[in-house]
């Protein structure tokens, strides 16, 4: 009985699918098609490096848990986000000497402990990554512990 029924069973799937309608195209049944050409331009991949030749090792003093540095758009002036520092050095290019130097007014604040995995007694506006807007006129630095981005 139940191979009977699984016969019949394929017997109208078939012919169901058959007789079906025509599968031609009718005239109004597609959307129209509209080409774009893309305007992007390509740019070709970069040579990879090689022969990278180490020149010269120059050391410039910053404050202690220095986490990222950025220089400007014309690598005059080099920027120091000194993370437990709670400052920003501005370096001069030329001479490499600090020529500004932005500290933060500390503010208690709660940090963790990754080791031990629990808050402990910390301070906020620790600046940790920057960058540039407005032709190098502000530099907007993030601030670890302190929920923000503040300009200077």
């Amino acid at each position: 009985m139940q191979a009977l029924l699984s016969l019949i069973t394929l017997y109208f799937l078939t012919t169901g699918c058959q007789s079906s309608g025509s599968s031609e195209k009718v005239a109004g049944d597609s959307l129209p098609v509209k080409v774009v050409k893309d305007t992007v331009r390509v740019i070709p991949p970069l040579k990879p490096y090689s022969k990278i030749e180490y020149v010269k090792k120059e050391l410039l003093s910053a404050a202690g848990g220095t986490k990222s540095v950025i220089f400007n758009s014309t690598s005059s002036k080099l920027y120091a986000m000194n993370l437990e520092g709670m400052s920003v050095y501005e370096f001069d290019q030329a001479t490499r000497k600090i020529s500004r130097e932005f500290k933060f007014t500390p503010t208690s604040g709660m940090g963790w402990d990754f080791y031990r995995s629990r808050p402990i007694a910390s301070f906020q506006e620790k600046p940790v990554e920057a960058c540039f807007s407005h032709d190098d006129k502000i530099l907007w630095v993030s601030l670890h512990n302190a929920e923000g981005i503040v300009p200077i």
